[in-house]
């Protein structure tokens, strides 16, 4: 089922999303589409653009220019981390709660962290945005935690919806990166080859 009005994306702040991302040509409009099986909303990127064609991404601004000529289309950016080993994404999910309260959890991640930090399209989540690789992506889904750093297939939205303002995109350390993995981490993806450049090969994901 799709809708052009999902109750995901209602806040998208362009100004506020970190110079370095956007000077990647890595992005494009997706939209929302309801997953029976999830039970969530699935955001799809736009044009049938591939997690494994980076002919078909756009640079910021076109993205931007397509996001807004096709408002009943698409609710949001996003941004494919595919082979892009230079940065770290975190992801914490169902972490804020009705009152827009963060969990304990949370609050210690984002100051261990201490990088761009901001709210998920469904207004319940949190995406951390660091600079420096990790060794693998991983995730815990028991605690909603998910860290993505190239190593699969990725297509990662990105709101704008800054916890903080000035907070830009700062180094994670190889210490931090362990001490995560170790009190959070439950299982990996596999490591694939990035080819500069490039894409790692893997299937379709979208």
């Amino acid at each position: 089922m799709t809708t052009t009005h999902p109750p995901i994306g209602e806040v998208y702040e362009p100004a506020n999303i970190p110079g370095e991302l956007k000077a990647m040509a890595r992005w494009s409009p997706w939209r929302a589409q309801w997953n029976d099986k999830r039970g969530k909303w699935d955001k799809i990127p736009g044009n049938q653009r591939s997690t494994a064609k980076p002919e078909t991404w756009l640079t910021f601004e076109a993205a931007q220019a397509e996001l807004q000529a096709n408002p009943s289309t698409f609710t949001g950016l996003g941004f494919v981390v595919t082979g892009l080993p230079e940065f770290t994404f975190i992801d914490l999910d169902n972490c804020i709660d009705e009152a827009g309260s963060f969990s304990a959890r949370a609050i210690e991640i984002i100051a261990a962290v201490a990088s761009y930090t901001e709210i998920s399209p469904s207004g319940r989540g949190l995406r951390i945005v660091a600079r420096g690789a990790s060794p693998t992506d991983w995730n815990n889904h028991d605690l909603g935690v998910e860290v993505y750093a190239g190593h699969a297939a990725r297509f990662l939205t990105i709101t704008g919806d800054a916890c903080s303002d000035g907070v830009a995109i700062r180094d994670i350390t190889e210490a931090t990166q362990a001490d995560l993995r170790s009190r959070y981490g439950k299982s990996s993806a596999p490591r694939l080859t990035v080819i500069p450049g490039g894409v790692p090969p893997m299937p379709e994901v979208w």
